[in-house]
């Protein structure tokens, strides 16, 4: 829209056309960054930037004890500044002259870049998270694996003092 707001051939009516619906896809934009969630979380209205204060910052436990490498702060990892239009710089943008509309133009790219670098941080983290499962579904295989190991040893233990102790007795 503001590519075509930046046309020669558009007149004011034209422009003020655009800017209508412009402002109304803006807010669906932030109407976007401030519902979405998962588990009661937001996710992209900046609740996941580093700058939140530590009590409220997200973390993920990865393993069995409560050490620092067991857990992934999701604000720290992602650092994910509010996606909101006033977070990407888009909240005073108008494309009702050709001039703003190339300065919106403009924006409108450079937030691009902001929300693909957010999407590779986020892919990057994913992908952790994926290695993280799989080495957690190995512990706790061989975990099960050792304490069947341990039950069948001592009910071989228990049945040998058995037949010793009848063998003993008669």
């Amino acid at each position: 829209m503001a590519t075509q707001s930046a046309s020669g051939t558009l007149g004011q009516i034209e422009r003020q056309t655009l800017q209508l619906e412009f402002s109304t896809l803006r807010e669906e934009f932030d109407r976007i960054s401030t519902t979405t969630e998962f588990n009661g979380k937001n996710l992209i209205d900046g609740s996941l930037a580093a700058s939140v204060q530590k009590s409220q910052q997200v973390a993920i436990q990865l393993g069995f004890d409560s050490s620092n490498e067991n857990r992934i702060n999701l604000n720290q990892e992602l650092d994910l500044i509010s996606s909101s239009s006033a977070g990407l710089g888009l909240a005073d943008l108008y494309i009702t002259t050709a001039e703003d509309a190339l300065i919106a133009a403009e924006q409108i790219e450079n937030s691009f870049s902001v929300l693909t670098h957010s999407r590779g941080k986020m892919g990057a983290l994913q992908n952790l998270l994926q290695r993280a499962l799989g080495n957690l579904e190995v512990s706790i295989e061989n975990l099960s694996t050792a304490d069947s190991t341990i039950r069948d040893a001592d009910l071989a233990e228990e049945i040998a003092l058995l037949t010793r102790n009848q063998i003993i007795s008669t």
